[in-house]
């Protein structure tokens, strides 16, 4: 896909946006603006705009806000590409052009919502057991599910960044948000993987409710970490004002540490 973008044209709605353009923004921007087609599922749609997004920033050097600029003759393209699909062939052919499938939700409501108690992970055995005591962790310092790193008590890149959110005074408490259990917040998402389970969540003492998910050097930038981003932000837009989220990376790529991002994610809008 080619597109012709202006430099100057349309800045205005740059300045829409709060600091530097992501991937994940295009993606939300192209998603609100690209008709839905009836044989793609919502979040099957974002996993497509997800690929179509990385292709043009890696392979054919259009920058973040370049795409931006350029989202109508993009949408444009979109969609003649839907349409020729809808035109060529029924759901299996379709699916099998853009390699996606499955049953997934269309919408971002939480089945039944969420629910936060003491008793949420009860019967968990796989605990941190490690030396360090967390202040502020919901379910207290002896029921925290264990960290993924690869030291004897899961210590390692996402056990510091508990330790930046826990020491943090604009925190209220923080959970460590279990991965692949029925009971943990999760995000729908397309292709092959069906739900999203953030690293962390947690209130803030203004009374908001934050989702932090934590990316180290390796998997920073991944077409995963994109999607996620993407739908985490989409998220959080419902109500900015109770919702905030933000994707913590422990690679230097922003020029923050890892303290930084999670101080800016939590700036009220005051603040900014």
């Amino acid at each position: 896909m080619t597109a012709r973008f202006a430099t100057d044209a349309h800045t205005e709605y740059l300045k829409g946006f709060s600091g530097k353009i992501e991937e994940a923004d295009v993606v939300n921007v192209l998603d609100g603006i690209t008709k839905d087609c009836v044989l793609l599922l919502q979040s099957e749609k974002r996993h497509w705009l997800t690929r179509i997004v990385s292709d043009l920033l890696v392979n054919h050097g259009m920058t973040c806000e370049q795409m931006v600029l350029a989202r109508f003759p993009i949408k444009q393209r979109l969609e003649w590409h839907l349409s020729e699909a809808l035109g060529k062939a029924r759901r299996k052919a379709y699916q099998q052009t853009f390699c996606l499938g499955g049953d997934y939700r269309l919408s971002l409501d939480l089945p039944g919502g969420f629910v936060l108690d003491e008793n949420i992970y009860a019967g968990n055995a796989d605990v941190y057991n490690g030396s360090w005591r967390f202040k502020k962790h919901y379910l207290g310092t002896y029921a925290i599910p264990k960290f993924d790193g690869k030291k004897p008590f899961g210590e390692g890149e996402e056990f510091e960044c508990a330790k930046l959110i826990d020491s943090s005074a604009k925190v209220l408490y923080w959970l460590r948000n279990k991965d692949s259990d029925s009971a943990s917040f999760r995000l729908p998402m397309g292709g092959r993987t069906e739900w999203f389970y953030p690293d962390f969540v947690g209130e803030l003492v203004d009374g908001r409710l934050f989702v932090l998910e934590y990316k180290g050097e390796l998997t920073g930038q991944s077409a995963d970490t994109v999607e996620k981003t993407a739908i985490g932000k989409l998220w959080a837009a419902r109500d900015s004002s109770r919702y905030v989220y933000a994707t913590i990376y422990g690679s230097a790529s922003s020029g923050l540490t890892v303290a930084q991002q999670i101080e800016e994610a939590f700036k009220n809008r005051g603040e900014m």
